[in-house]
């Protein structure tokens, strides 16, 4: 039997013309807004100026790294931000938006898996549907962006004059290391820590390691504050054969608060790594392997001691570390160097 399709049974209806406005709208055709366009011309410049003057100077000047532009070359044409025909903005009920104000105004930081939940019951009585996990998160993101939603904030009391100030408490935006390729040392330098309980006492020795010289250097600590992280910066600092510019580490609290600021203090951009993507701090977790192998697993008893005589083994294991022992990312098959003998062959080479 022969069957029409959609189109053919448009056209074949008086009102065809008014079918075919149906369907396009139920089909929501995409257009190439002027942003899109914009995006497309933006990425071909960028592609031509690679092909011409390479990958370097490609990314001094416009900042993409060698990831970016390959998937850009597999696929050129980003994706549309235009809104669809015939798309509506999503309608909350007021009664629902009204029980999310209440419940995260009386209990903040509820997040929509702990918010749906309190939901079901409340739209069961009220007679409405209740929303899936995923959209009570995007009604309280457009609550948040509107303002309806309540803010933490901080009381301060100045000592002379007793005015009482309020202090929004924004989360200060952490930045991601993206391209960023280090050239030479004291470009990029991951920062980590191994924590360690041993007879009956925690350690946790802060790690760093330069990922262009291997260059490393390490403290041990009682506990893994934020002011122990900021000491160790310090230490760090102080003792690096070279000036250090970047820094990359977790999303650890002891790399928070007073190490953010000894960071910023010290004019240093700190990258954070993205959550729960550990291989992009493989420099610094193999070297928390190596230290915790080759060193703090034979060396529990004083470990467990004090922390002031323990660095001091450290620092020796540390000396033997950086001008000893040779490593096989540095130099070639049969002439590997250490990470002193490296750093003495890159300062002669700028001096050359």
């Amino acid at each position: 039997m022969f069957q029409m399709n959609a189109w053919g049974a448009a056209h074949a209806e008086p009102n065809g013309k008014k079918l075919l406005e149906q369907l396009a709208q139920s089909w929501y055709p995409r257009r190439m807004d002027t942003k899109q366009q914009q995006e497309i011309e933006r990425r071909e410049k960028i592609l031509t100026f690679w092909s011409v003057h390479g990958l370097k100077a490609t990314r001094d000047a416009f900042g993409v790294g060698r990831a970016t532009l390959f998937r850009w070359k597999q696929n050129p044409i980003p994706k549309s931000q235009a809104h669809r025909n015939g798309y509506q903005k999503r309608v909350v009920h007021y009664i629902l938006e009204l029980e999310i104000i209440r419940l995260r105004t009386k209990y903040p930081k509820l997040g929509k898996e702990k918010l749906r939940p309190l939901l079901v019951d409340f739209c069961a009585a009220q007679g409405i549907a209740c929303p899936a996990e995923a959209t009570v998160g995007r009604i309280v993101d457009d609550l948040k962006k509107a303002g309806k939603l309540p803010t933490g904030a901080q009381l301060s009391l100045h000592g002379k004059t007793g005015k009482l100030t309020e202090k929004h408490l924004t989360p200060k935006k952490k930045l991601r290391r993206g391209g960023y390729i280090p050239e030479k040392p004291g470009d990029l330098l991951q920062v980590d820590g191994v924590l360690i309980n041993t007879l009956g006492q925690r350690r946790y020795t802060f790690t760093a390691v330069d990922l262009v010289s291997r260059w490393a250097f390490s403290k041990t600590y009682k506990t893994t504050s934020s002011r122990n992280g900021a000491d160790f910066l310090t230490e760090l600092l102080r003792a690096a054969p070279f000036e250090v510019t970047h820094i990359q580490t977790d999303n650890g609290p002891e790399f928070m608060k007073e190490f953010r600021e000894a960071a910023e203090k010290t004019e240093l951009t700190h990258f954070f790594n993205w959550v729960k993507q550990p291989k992009y701090q493989g420099w610094i977790e193999r070297f928390n392997r190596t230290i915790q192998e080759s060193f703090l697993d034979w060396h529990y008893a004083s470990l467990a001691g004090d922390p002031v005589d323990f660095n001091k083994e450290l620092s020796e294991w540390m000396t033997f570390y950086n001008t000893k022992r040779v490593h096989r990312s540095l130099g070639k098959p049969g002439q590997r160097l250490t990470p002193l003998q490296y750093l003495a062959l890159t300062k002669e080479s700028q001096r050359g």
